[in-house]
């Protein structure tokens, strides 16, 4: 009787593990998606970024420093944004 109680537990557990792991990647999927919206609709689109952006591709001759090809006006590259 001890064993079925277990084996009953271990799969009880073994469901709940897989349902927070589950929700985990959903909250994680969203937060991500917020991120991404935020900086595609906010960040991007700043008059900030914009100055940022064409003073150094002014500063680099209007060249890519990772692959030296020409970078057009509509080219985005973003490894990192940080507002400050």
């Amino acid at each position: 009787m001890d064993g079925q109680h277990l084996t009953g537990l271990f799969i009880l557990l073994g469901i709940l593990a897989g349902l927070k792991i589950v929700l985990d990647q959903w909250v994680f999927d969203k937060r991500r998606e917020r991120r991404r919206t935020y900086y595609r609709d906010t960040c991007l689109t700043s008059d900030d970024w914009k100055r940022k952006r064409a003073l150094v591709l002014k500063r680099d001759g209007y060249r890519c420093v990772f692959s030296c090809k020409l970078i057009g006006i509509f080219t985005i590259w973003i490894v990192a944004y940080s507002p400050e």
